[in-house]
């Protein structure tokens, strides 16, 4: 079964998604490694995991390695995939993305910036980057060890997701993947939060319902892309979570980081009168079972630093469940709201 959706990025412009749900991701992969006119670059990791899954293959041989995380989207990286690209006998029509988000941002920067001609195309293979989507518009890049200070305008094309390329993760990993969900549902839509905790609850004992795993990435693609017509490309906890990042120079991970980040916001929200007492600490407790915080792994002076850049930070407070508002906070209010958050976390 393969369902799809269009996501209109402008009346001339549109992105497909597809959910290849009980379809061989070997069929998929066959397919492309036979287009001549494709170039693909293909995560590492999922390299490996896909060849003591599979064995050797056509695809593996033919793709271009790409170590991902977050130090992969850098300046260098680019210029090394731009003279493979250009080094190429043929000419790339099509330049495909097999891995997590940082390298799919990597590739777009890359593809956007050097071969607008070309169909680009991903293949997100871990679960954060199958439930978060890419609907923002741009490609982002790291410079200096800070979170995407460099982009291009662009998107793909197609998105191929693939639930069962899942397999190979632990189930606590996608237990903590699952705060891109609770972002939108605590954010944007109030009834898809009752199909995000028949998830997480399903997850207790170790337990993966593929098919609800599947509706899950799904309907939360959907919704980030509706969300995305109605201009509203970052959601509760991604702002704190660029920040988190930054201060630890990108060595926390972004799941990690997105976790800290909508905890955060959930208390500015509670502390500006825009979240009562009783929703705060139900989100709170919630929250807390996705992901243990750790003061040991936090560069505060470095966070509060970075927050006192500007005079001001725009972030969208969660008002209610489903409901979220662009909402300006002035640098310095903020840095005594989150000194009392970390004073007061457990």
């Amino acid at each position: 079964m393969k369902r799809f959706f269009s996501f209109h990025v402008t009346q001339e412009n549109e992105s497909n998604i597809f959910i290849h749900r009980n379809e061989s991701p070997g069929e998929f992969f066959r397919f492309i490694s036979e287009d001549e006119e494709a170039f693909i670059i293909v995560d590492t990791g999922f390299k490996t995991a896909w060849a003591d899954s599979y064995g050797d293959s056509k695809l593996l041989r033919k793709a271009y390695p790409v170590s991902g995380g977050e130090r992969c989207k850098s300046i260098d990286r680019v210029f090394e995939l731009i003279n493979s690209i250009q080094n190429q006998e043929r000419r790339i029509k099509r330049v495909i993305a097999i891995g997590g988000g940082a390298l799919i941002d990597l590739c777009g920067y890359v593809c956007y910036s050097s071969i607008p001609d070309a169909v680009f195309e991903i293949v997100p293979t871990t679960p954060f980057s199958q439930l978060a989507g890419f609907y923002a518009r741009r490609f982002y890049l790291n410079y200096d060890r800070e979170k995407n200070r460099l982009s291009i305008q662009g998107f793909p094309e197609k998105n191929h997701i693939f639930p069962n390329l899942l397999k190979t993760y632990t189930t606590d990993d996608f237990r903590k993947a699952h705060v891109a969900a609770y972002s939108v549902a605590l954010g944007f839509d109030e009834r898809f939060y009752h199909l995000v905790k028949r998830s997480l609850k399903e997850m207790v004992h170790d337990h993966i319902d593929w098919d609800h795993l599947s509706e899950l990435i799904w309907e939360n693609n959907f919704l980030r892309a509706k969300a995305s017509k109605d201009l509203m490309t970052v959601f509760p906890g991604e702002t704190m979570a660029n920040f988190i990042q930054n201060a630890t120079g990108l060595q926390t991970d972004y799941v990690s980081a997105f976790n800290t980040g909508i905890r955060m916001e959930l208390f500015l929200s509670n502390r500006l009168d825009f979240l009562d007492d009783n929703s705060y600490h139900q989100f709170e407790d919630e929250l807390k079972k996705l992901l243990d915080f750790k003061r040991a792994d936090f560069d505060f002076q470095s966070f509060i630093m970075n927050i006192r850049r500007g005079k001001s930070v725009v972030i969208p407070l969660i008002k209610g469940l489903g409901k979220s508002e662009r909402t300006r906070i002035r640098s310095k209010t903020l840095e005594e709201l989150l000194i009392t958050f970390f004073s007061e976390i457990e």
